[in-house]
């Protein structure tokens, strides 16, 4: 009478992007000077959460230095381009302080107002290597390229830059929104063919709001992995007699089975939800039986089946406004002990009887 019963998760995978700058220069190269130099319309793109997400989730599983989102930056460095030179306009930068608790040494990072989530900087230019904007007390050459003159009387030098949020070590999780005593020296300036710097080009950018991280309501999270997405609960054969009274389970007993996490972290609070595959608008305590079964054998008839927390004793109502925490941590793992039963929910036929669920699991 009886047949598996099946539970599915949507697993989610982690992806990881390589960006790749590519840039194409149309000026003709003349000979100029650089003057009257200054930073504009430095712009910041939207967050992107590696994943997919819509929260940055992290598991035991997830390595420290894994990036975890990213946003571009474009910094334009503007300047006054008459004939004569030769000037090289240049772009330099350094982190000058970054905060307690950031971690340059090993991930280039500077602190967030998350402990073990960190912050770094990389840069591309068609002039420099790539590269990863590092603690210098004196700013490095982020990007250069000869001065050159307009039609409208100003040149522009442009410098990619990336800001990465980077997994540095455990970490309680909530809202990344800055980074303390985080600061910058981006500088522009010019120099000649004998490598005197410039005095009338030589400003100093002002960079303080790309601290404000802006991730909105974007969370971090700590989270588990589902063990087994898929599982059969097989739950045997019986009999009509083994039903006397109606909303009673059978005489002999339900099936026991768990649903397991493991690579959680420590701060993980899982919560399950369980959906009626047969009918998702269900919130009641019953699953609805399925209405096609193995090979056309007969369905059931006056009975239905229900899953119970073995932990509490509770019964469980599906449908995503209910939840149930599935508890604690235990040695990076939870396991959540469950039991199926057949319950009468009217006059007993014989037959087969198959329902499924799904679940999904949140962390508040």
């Amino acid at each position: 009478m009886a047949q598996p019963q099946h539970f599915f998760m949507n697993m989610k995978k982690y992806k990881f992007f390589i960006c790749v700058f590519l840039f194409i220069s149309n000026y003709s190269f003349a000979e100029a000077t650089a003057s009257e130099c200054y930073f504009d319309n430095t712009l910041g793109g939207p967050w992107s959460i590696y994943g997919g997400n819509s929260k940055i989730q992290i598991s035991n599983s997830i390595p420290t230095g894994t990036v975890l989102a990213a946003r571009g930056i474009t910094v334009f460095g503007v300047y006054t381009g008459k004939p004569g030179g030769p000037d090289i306009v240049r772009i330099k930068g350094s982190w000058i302080s970054g905060g307690v608790g950031g971690d340059l040494a090993d991930y280039h990072t500077v602190a967030t107002n998350i402990p073990g989530i960190g912050l770094r900087w990389r840069y591309s230019s068609s002039s420099t290597p790539d590269g990863i904007l590092l603690r210098n007390a004196t700013p490095i050459i982020l990007a250069e390229e000869a001065a050159k003159t307009s039609a409208v009387g100003t040149g522009s030098i442009q410098l990619s830059t990336i800001q990465e949020l980077i997994l540095t070590g455990n970490t309680s999780g909530g809202i990344v929104s800055s980074t303390p005593g985080a600061a910058t020296n981006f500088i522009i300036d010019a120099i000649d063919s004998a490598g005197i710097v410039s005095r009338s080009c030589n400003a100093t950018g002002d960079f303080g709001d790309k601290y404000t991280l802006d991730l909105g309501n974007v969370q971090v999270q700590n989270i588990c992995e589902i063990e087994t997405p898929s599982i059969q609960v097989r739950m045997g054969y019986f009999s009509t007699t083994d039903f006397p009274s109606i909303n009673s389970p059978s005489l002999q007993g339900g099936t026991q089975f768990s649903i397991r996490l493991n690579n959680c972290t420590a701060e993980a609070k899982p919560r399950i939800y369980f959906i009626d595959i047969n009918n998702r608008s269900n919130t009641s305590d019953l699953l609805t039986l399925s209405p096609t079964t193995e090979l056309g054998a007969p369905s059931a008839q006056g009975v239905s089946i229900r899953l119970r927390l073995i932990s509490s004793n509770k019964i469980i109502n599906f449908g995503t406004n209910n939840s149930y925490s599935m508890g604690s941590v235990f040695g990076n793992m939870v396991e959540m002990p469950l039991q199926a039963d057949y319950i009468r929910t009217g006059t007993v036929t014989a037959g087969h009887a198959n329902a499924a669920a799904e679940f999904f699991i949140d962390y508040p």
